[in-house]
């Protein structure tokens, strides 16, 4: 009788451990819809180091957090909401992902980040 006790409260503590890692990862995923709704593509696919760039040619690098994703342009890091929606306009997004990446040892402007990739003949990981 004792070890059928045991392995009911072993199965019910596994269960009930299982259920919360679900509902744990439900929630994180609702938190990542709910932030960055249609964008929610470019956080899952993107990598740290990745270019992005939108229809006004303004381009910067992604880096990623756990539960956020930022985009670097000129020494200045914003969230990816932040970056897209400065005019509030729809923008269409472009994410590169280079094969290697050069040292840049001054600042980095767009003009540089596009000649960049067109030297490097990319294809776009991710159009938005």
């Amino acid at each position: 009788m004792k070890s059928r006790a045991k392995v009911i409260i072993w199965i019910s503590v596994f269960a009930i451990g299982g259920l919360a890692v679900l509902f744990w990862i439900g929630f994180q995923t609702m938190e990542i819809e709910d932030r960055y709704g249609g964008l929610q593509e470019i956080y899952y696919q993107a990598e740290n180091g990745d270019i992005i760039i939108d229809s006004n040619k303004r381009a910067g690098f992604i880096y990623k957090d756990s539960h956020r994703i930022f985009v670097e342009e000129n020494e200045c890091m914003k969230d990816l909401n932040n970056w897209v929606g400065v005019n509030g306009e729809k923008l269409k997004i472009n994410v590169y992902r280079p094969e290697y990446l050069e040292t840049f040892t001054e600042n980095i402007t767009s003009e540089k980040l596009i000649k960049f990739i067109e030297s490097q003949k990319l294809d776009p990981i991710i159009t938005k």
